[in-house]
């Protein structure tokens, strides 16, 4: 859905999710993609917890009235598709909202579950997504 906020690039939004997790204590690791050994499609962030949660975020630019959302790659898909189905936590992410902060507030062993569940959350607007 356009948002009337002021557009960003993907950098940007990205950087403000990096300072989301930071500021709940978590550890943010910016992958980078290499082809050449096998990371065709691998997200942007692996964001881990305190309490050794983990979430794989693919960052995309915030939708705007005047540009549309970042598109995920057929790579991308069949990376996050196939973690999900392992188990992984992992999602697409625009920026910083109420789901994507309700995932960096999470704490403790017993919350893997209800990771998996705020991540789902967050991509239940795309038709692709197996957990819907």
């Amino acid at each position: 859905m356009a948002s009337d906020a002021i557009p960003c690039t993907e950098k940007q939004a990205q950087k403000a999710v990096v300072d989301l997790f930071r500021l709940y204590g978590w550890s943010v690791d910016v992958m980078q993609e290499d082809v050449r050994v096998g990371s065709r499609g691998i997200p942007d962030l692996l964001c881990t917890s305190p309490h050794g949660l983990q979430v794989w975020l693919e960052m995309k630019k915030p939708a705007s009235k005047l540009n549309p959302r970042g598109r995920v790659r057929k790579a991308q898909k069949a990376r996050l598709i196939e973690w999900r189905r392992r188990g992984v936590a992992c999602c697409v992410a625009d920026g910083v909202g109420d789901d994507l902060e309700t995932v960096a507030r999470l704490r403790g062993e017993d919350m893997r579950a209800s990771l998996r569940v705020y991540c789902d959350l967050l991509m239940r607007s795309f038709s692709w997504w197996p957990a819907r």
